[in-house]
């Protein structure tokens, strides 16, 4: 990474042009010492805002880059504090933030033209190679509530004062992006739903299947894994689920996780073949489905469910084959949130279709999932 001088002096100038003019200029030559910009997405105008765990994230990345881990990427953090406007910040070797851009308070965090135009900013102000996001809020995995539902406690990304963001308004916002990995930092992200709305915006996807602990993943210690040269998504998706996992035994209430790495190249091929499943199988009466909430049940295992669909192993054991190229990395507590015990986890899961009706749930049929696999799923 260039040293701290040449990078203030740097901003500085970037900032100057790009407050001088509403449209963008052609951005100077990618450094090419410069990996990676890692962009993190921190809408905390909510809960977690309120109750500074945003902050302790922020403390966390400030450890990381004095003890060195930004190596030679970039680091920027969209910020949207609880009650305060929204910043966009670069980390700097010495653990400060400088502020690049600041945007009106007012604005919503969670639109398709925001997180487009701060995209679009983070590729302006810092260049690079290749760029990574991180998703860093509330969520719920595939729920389609949107803005109109501003008074729902669901949400399928994102919580700006009430207000959430589709996951197809997500995937708008992020298509053509060409991101090399998107880490969801939030609850439920981990379905095949989500996955496949979003296999043309990144290569891989690290998320969880069920809700994660407030405090997230250790940003000193997955920084690294996220700015090396060589990308390391499975050692970060190992380092948050062994943070808690070393304690789910004892504290099975205060400490538990789920994460998974998904390769989303594969997620075409894996459409194709459960939809084959689909077609072919007949709905299993007598299977008591692995959730993943104590509430109702949005997320079931996919493995699982598929496995007791499909009466034909040979056609099994190709799906098998595809989704092990598919999900890179699993891992689970015997535990999670509510007492819920895992008795199995593959690494995604997906709603399971119960009536003609249920595709209105939470507008799943708005979803690509539904559209080219789920709408053929048996039913009781």
């Amino acid at each position: 990474m260039k040293k701290s001088i040449f990078i203030t002096v740097s901003i500085f100038l970037s900032v100057l042009l790009f407050s001088c003019s509403d449209k963008h200029d052609d951005p100077e030559p990618v450094d090419e010492g410069t990996v990676r910009t890692v962009l993190v997405y921190m809408v905390a105008n909510n809960s977690l805002g309120r109750y500074y765990f945003d902050e302790a994230d922020l403390e966390e990345m400030r450890k990381g880059a004095v003890d060195g881990k930004l190596g030679n990427s970039r680091w920027l953090v969209y910020h949207h504090p609880y009650g305060e406007a929204p910043r966009l910040k670069e980390l700097m070797e010495d653990g400060t933030f400088v502020t690049l851009r600041e945007y009106s308070e007012g604005s919503q965090s969670v639109t398709i033209d925001r997180m487009k135009e701060v995209m679009d900013d983070t590729r302006f102000l810092a260049p690079a190679k290749d760029y990574g996001l991180v998703l860093w809020s509330h969520a719920t995995g595939w729920l389609q509530n949107g803005v109109t539902e501003s008074r729902s406690k669901l949400r399928a990304f994102g919580d700006d004062g009430g207000r959430y963001m589709n996951i197809t308004s997500l995937a708008q916002a992020l298509e053509g992006q060409n991101l090399s990995f998107i880490y969801a930092d939030c609850c439920y992200m981990g379905c095949v739903e989500v996955a496949y709305q979003l296999r043309d915006c990144a290569r891989y996807f690290v998320a969880s299947a069920a809700e994660l602990p407030a405090a997230g993943m250790n940003y000193s210690v997955n920084m690294e894994c996220l700015t090396g040269q060589n990308l390391d998504l499975i050692g970060s998706a190992r380092n948050t689920y062994e943070m808690y996992a070393k304690d789910n035994s004892t504290r099975p209430n205060q400490s538990w996780c789920t994460m998974s790495v998904v390769d989303l190249s594969m997620m075409d091929e894996l459409s194709n073949i459960t939809a084959e499943v689909y077609r072919t199988g007949e709905f299993p009466h007598s299977l008591n489905p692995q959730t993943f909430t104590a509430g109702v049940n949005y997320y079931s295992d996919l493995a699982q469910f598929v496995e007791n669909v499909t009466p034909d192993n040979t056609l099994l054991s190709r799906w098998n084959n595809i989704f092990s190229k598919t999900v890179l990395y699993e891992a689970a507590t015997p535990y999670i949130i509510g007492g819920v015990e895992v008795h199995t986890h593959c690494g995604l899961t997906t709603f399971i279709l119960n009536s003609t009706t249920d595709s209105d749930t939470r507008n799943y049929r708005q979803l690509d999932w539904y559209a080219d696999v789920a709408r053929f799923q048996p039913l009781p």
